[in-house]
């Protein structure tokens, strides 16, 4: 939260002090330093001084050249404070003065110009910074007589600001003059003392600006205000000079005693607040307060008073949210309320001490349930409502009981829904109780094994003993659940412009079904000014604020937000992970957890600022699902291609799913359209000319290229936009203006855009305007795929000629996975033969690399033993493979003896040990015939049987 401004009387400066004499510094010039990029470059802090002596106006080297320093201040806590630059010895005909740049038109130039000339005897120049270690640049003058050396000591107060208002609503705010036509000239800082960009004013003495909440600082001065910003908008005078550096205030009038009132004028009226420059040089400073805007504010009678947030909740009221208003009253109603002691009052719900009976419900008659016994996991027992019972973790003994008489069952062993054993009331037991008397010492080796369980209606899978699978209503299927997490990216690319003062959006809509376990949202945005957004996300009747009036001052967002993020830090460039809306309570993307990913995701953005635009460059919903029954992974189609899919999907395709991920790359394929389509003048997005292409193939897409044919008299009239499911970008927006005709490619391979006449060769269309084509990458290339462009300026029109796909399927090697090939059963130092010397090798893999009954194997990394025998990684990785003697896919100790009958009778060097011959295994509904341990690193099921012939893969 930014830090409030002080606020006392007008006037009051408080000294900081100067360093004492042993202390201060004094930096003597060194020549030539006659001119700015000449400067001697000085840090001073109170009490230091600058020295030297110069006889002249000139910039020819020597004594009679003007004397240059660049000064900078030391850094101190965030403040406002006044520096003074004071003459304490040399001629008094020395001109001192603080030097800047020129402007002409609300340009910037680069002429070194005078901001301010010394006055006052001693002769002193001034300025004001914020303890962000300021510079500027500070030049001597002299003359035929001024033969004496000079010096110039700092001296540095914290200035106290002016209270001004602190009730001013958000919105369009004016600050003027208030009842006096003297020039004044002033700039608006945030709190954090960043200027706000075009929120300054010289003539014509007022200022018109939008304001969100928060806390501001008006600087008032007179002729000449100088900061480093440029004349805003609004402006009649913009030629005033200008400082070289940011951060720092300078005023030229020397002129004393003026009155600076000023007037805030918001939608409730007009302030006033009495202020006066009383020496030369002098600057003002106004705190003003913006405060959030008002809410309905809900009371437990059901009534409605708008009012800010704060107040209503000092008041005991429930805000009912942003933006809301007692006009559509969002208040509830009173409805019966009910206690734990079976009591009831009418209070609106948010106000209820207890369970809210629902709309329409009231306490005449008593709806309450009424007391009854309630058993707790530490076998306690007491006498409330059951609702209640449930909400303080208990369970209710049913209607008409009580402690008294009822009382609570003792603990039994209980055989947990995930695994393991509890001495529990059967009441808290959520698995299956093994009966009374029975306790976990004597009874937990009868506990039933974990397994899959398969959930309606999304195939959701638990790891649960059978008894619980069932009355959860799910399917009980043996071994782990197939696969984890998934986690999925949609994009969409619009590059839709943020007007001043408008809102804009735009959709994702997502075709796959699947239950949420995460969700975080990627932004990016190009935008001046992002304090004045605000952006938030909605998917089925949930919306989450993503960002609300954060970082005054700061420009564009490539952000993710992420409920497990970083907290926001503002920069000029804004990136990152980061909480949405710093986490405000009500704004955690955790909302969306536990509903189906499928449907529409609606992206929000509002500019409630009139100055900045900005564009909506891309976004992205990345949604973990929960785990599923429905396995994923490689499926092997005609041809060699491959598509990550389903295995249903892949078996009604006739592919054969191997499981894993697609890797490598296949042959490009190519899809063209001639349409010959006229591209008419038309209003901006609307998109008139359209033709699509249908690839017939299933295939997952490695990547995509398309090739344009475009006649057309002005190519920067185009926008060119493909999509394809839920995914569109632009591969063209207004590139090449003056440019006719293009026979180009987009490829994200490519380089930048060469504009010609005609433009030729391949681009990468984020160079013209576009987005990555990798945004296709991964998708199912089957479907539509649509072409469409939109001119968007008048006179010059063209045809659409011809354009093609090209796409680069992703291809997979079609066989089984191979992590035994070439690895003997015995054979723990992978030498190529089983014999004595796998022995230490052996033992050292018992003792510290058993692994679990599936993949991936734990330890990952070879032990110490195991490589101080001269063993490896690559050999340490494939141990279940010479290790797992036994035959039941895992190594463990069960292995020793089996290990112990092959080395007694090893086989003929480069045989495996003979416990373990190939049989049939099914990964997914294919057979291979692998060894145990081979097929269970596969992911496959052994079948028991030695061929494929007798095996029946689903």
């Amino acid at each position: 939260m930014l830090s409030l401004f002080r606020a006392l009387p007008v006037g009051v400066i408080v000294c900081l002090g100067a360093s004492s004499a042993a202390l201060a510094v004094d930096y003597p010039e060194v020549e030539d330093n006659n001119s700015k990029a000449a400067a001697n470059a000085v840090t001073l802090a109170a009490g230091d001084s600058v020295s030297g002596t110069t006889t002249g106006t000139g910039t020819a080297s020597g004594l009679g050249s003007l004397d240059y320093f660049r000064v900078k201040t030391t850094a101190a806590a965030l403040d406002v404070y006044r520096h003074r630059l004071t003459q304490t010895a040399g001629s008094a005909t020395l001109a001192p003065s603080i030097r800047g740049l020129n402007q002409s038109g609300g340009v910037i130039g680069t002429a070194d110009t005078s901001i301010q000339s010394g006055a006052g005897a001693p002769r002193f120049v001034q300025w004001y910074g914020f303890g962000k270690a300021e510079e500027l640049y500070f030049r001597v003058a002299g003359g035929a007589t001024t033969t004496a050396g000079y010096q110039y000591d700092l001296d540095t107060t914290t200035v106290e600001v002016i209270a001004g208002p602190t009730n001013l609503l958000p919105g369009t705010i004016t600050i003027s003059r208030a009842g006096h036509t003297n020039d004044t000239d002033f700039w608006v800082y945030s709190s954090n003392y960043v200027a706000g960009l075009g929120y300054g004013n010289d003539d014509p003495n007022t200022l018109t600006r939008g304001y969100f909440p928060g806390n501001y600082l008006l600087a008032v001065s007179s002729f000449n205000f100088a900061n480093n910003q440029p004349a805003a908008a609004g402006e009649t005078f913009t030629s005033g000079a200008v400082m070289d550096f940011p951060n720092v205030i300078v005023c030229s009038a020397a002129t004393t005693n003026v009155n600076v009132a000023m007037r805030f004028t918001d939608s409730t009226g007009a302030q006033d607040v009495a202020a006066t420059r009383v020496g030369m040089f002098d600057v003002v400073f106004i705190s003003f307060t913006v405060l959030e805007p008002p809410v309905a504010c809900c009371f437990g009678d059901g009534s409605c008073v708008d009012q800010p947030e704060q107040d209503c909740a000092a008041a005991g009221g429930v805000s009912g949210g942003f933006e809301s208003v007692c006009s559509s009253n969002p208040c509830p109603a009173p409805e019966a309320c009910c206690l734990a002691d079976g009591s009831c009052s009418d209070v609106a719900p948010a106000f209820c001490a207890g369970i809210a009976q629902g709309i329409g419900s009231t306490c005449d008659p008593n709806p309450c349930p009424q007391p009854e016994a309630c058993c707790f996991l530490d076998q306690s027992c007491a006498d409330i409502a059951p609702a209640y019972c449930a909400g303080e973790g208990g369970v209710s003994r049913g209607a008409g009981t009580s402690c008294g008489t009822d009382g609570c069952p003792a603990a039994e062993a209980c055989c947990f829904a995930a695994g393991g054993c509890a001495d529990l009331s059967p009441l808290f037991c959520d698995g299956l109780s093994r009966g009374i008397g029975s306790t976990c010492e004597t009874g937990a080796e009868s506990c039933p094994p974990v397994g899959a369980c398969c959930l309606p209606p999304n195939d959701v899978c638990l790891q649960v003993i059978e008894a619980a699978c069932m009355n959860l209503g799910g399917t009980a299927q043996n071994g782990p659940c197939p696969v984890p997490s998934l986690v999925l990216t949609y994009t969409s690319n619009p590059n839709l412009p943020i007007p001043g003062d408008a809102t804009v959006s735009d959709t994702i809509t997502i075709a796959e079904t699947g239950i949420i376990a995460d969700v975080d949202v990627a932004i990016v945005i190009a935008h001046t000014w992002v304090s004045d957004l605000n952006i938030r996300v909605a998917h089925n009747a949930t919306t989450v604020q993503l960002w609300r009036h954060r970082c005054v001052g700061d420009a564009n967002l490539d952000v993710t937000m992420d409920d497990e993020g970083e907290p926001l830090v503002c920069a000029p460039e804004i990136s990152g992970t980061i909480t949405p809306d710093s986490a405000a309570p009500g704004h955690f993307l955790s909302a969306f957890d536990g509903m189906d990913v499928n449907g529409a995701w609606v992206l929000t953005v509002t500019d409630l600022a009139i100055l900045d635009s900005g564009t909506l460059i891309s976004w992205s919903v990345i949604a973990t699902l929960q785990e599923s029954c429905a396995v994923r992974g490689a499926c092997c189609l005609e041809g060699g291609l491959c598509l990550f899919s389903l295995l249903s999907d892949c078996t009604s395709l006739g592919g054969s799913f191997v499981g894993g991920d697609c890797s490598s790359t296949a042959g490009v394929r190519g899809y063209e359209s001639t349409p010959n389509a006229v591209i008419p003048d038309s209003p901006v997005g609307a998109f008139p000319t359209v033709d699509v292409i249908n690839v017939p193939e299933n295939y997952g897409i490695a990547d995509v290229d398309v090739e344009l044919d475009i006649d057309h008299t002005y190519l920067g009239d185009l926008d060119i936009r493909l999509s394809h499911n839920a995914t569109s970008l632009y591969l063209w927006q207004d590139a090449c203006p003056g440019r006719v005709n293009m026979v180009a490619t987009a490829d994200d391979e490519a380089g930048a855009v060469v504009c010609g006449t005609p433009t030729l060769g391949s681009y990468a269309p984020s160079t013209a305007g576009g987005g990555p084509l990798n945004a296709f990458d991964g998708q199912n290339a089957n479907g539509e795929w649509t072409l469409a462009i939109d001119d968007d300026a008048p006179l010059d029109t063209g045809v659409l000629l011809r354009w093609k796909l090209l796409i680069t399927p992703l291809a997979i090697d079609c066989t089984a996975p191979a992590p035994c090939i070439d690895v003997f059963t015995g054979d723990a130092n992978c030498d190529g033969s089983v014999n004595n010397f796998d022995i230490d090798y052996f033992v050292a893999a018992i003792v510290d690399g058993l692994t679990d009954a599936t993949p991936p194997d734990v330890p990952p990394a070879a032990s110490e033993g195991y490589l101080g025998l001269g063993g490896n990684e690559e050999c340490w990785a494939v141990r279940r493979c010479w290790g797992d003697v036994n035959c039941d896919g895992v190594f463990n100790n069960f292995d020793i003896d089996a290990f112990v009958g092959c080395i007694v009778n090893f086989p003929t060097p480069g045989e495996p040990c003979l416990n373990c011959p190939p049989q049939a295994c099914c990964i997914g509904s294919t057979c291979v015939e692998l060894p145990y341990a081979h097929c269970h690193l596969s992911l496959g099921v052994p079948q028991g049987v030695a061929t494929c012939a007798d095996a029946a893969c689903p």
